[in-house]
C-alpha cells in the first residue's frame, strides 16, 4: 500500500508542477482538480470546502489519509513539507520545490519497492516452510 500511496503522491506533485508552470493555478483550485485522484487529495478538498485554511486542510488530510497506508514517518513528513510551501512563493520557487519533492518521492518510492520485493520473498518462503511443516505433522 505504501508504494501505491507514494505513486499517487508522485503523480499529484508532477501534475502540480505542470499546472503551476503553465497556468499559475491557486492551490485550492489545484486540489479541487485532483480531488478524485486519491483519498488524501479528496480529504484536503473537503477540508478546504469546510472553510479550513489550505495549510491546515493539507496537514489534516495528510495525517488522516496516510493512516493504514503503511507509510513511514519520513513519507508523511515529505508530504507535510510539500504542503507547507505550496502556494507560498512565486512561480519559479514553487517549480523548484516541486522538482525537489519529485526527486525525494522517487527515492522513497524506490526504497518502498525494494522493501516490498524483499517482504514478498520472505512471505513466500514462510508459506513454503509452513506448508512443509504441515505435511510433516500429518505424516
Amino acid at each position: 500500500m505504501r508504494v501505491e500511496f507514494l505513486e499517487s503522491f508522485l503523480r499529484f506533485v508532477t501534475a502540480c508542477q505542470a499546472e503551476i508552470q503553465c497556468c499559475a493555478i491557486p492551490v485550492r483550485r489545484l486540489i479541487a482538480r485532483h480531488k478524485d485522484d486519491g483519498k488524501t487529495w479528496a480529504l484536503c478538498h473537503a477540508f478546504c470546502e469546510q472553510g479550513e485554511p489550505f495549510h491546515q486542510a493539507w496537514k489534516n488530510a495528510v495525517l488522516q489519509g496516510s493512516k493504514g497506508q503503511g507509510v513511514s514517518k519520513k513519507d508523511v513528513q515529505l508530504l507535510l513539507d510539500f504542503g507547507d510551501t505550496l502556494g507560498e512563493s512565486e512561480t519559479e520557487s514553487q517549480l523548484l520545490h516541486c522538482a525537489l519533492t519529485i526527486r525525494l518521492v522517487e527515492e522513497q518510492l524506490s526504497a518502498a519497492r525494494a522493501e516490498r520485493a524483499q517482504k514478498a520473498k520472505l512471505y513466500s518462503m514462510l508459506g513454503m516452510f509452513g506448508g512443509a511443516a504441515f505435511v510433516l505433522v500429518l505424516l
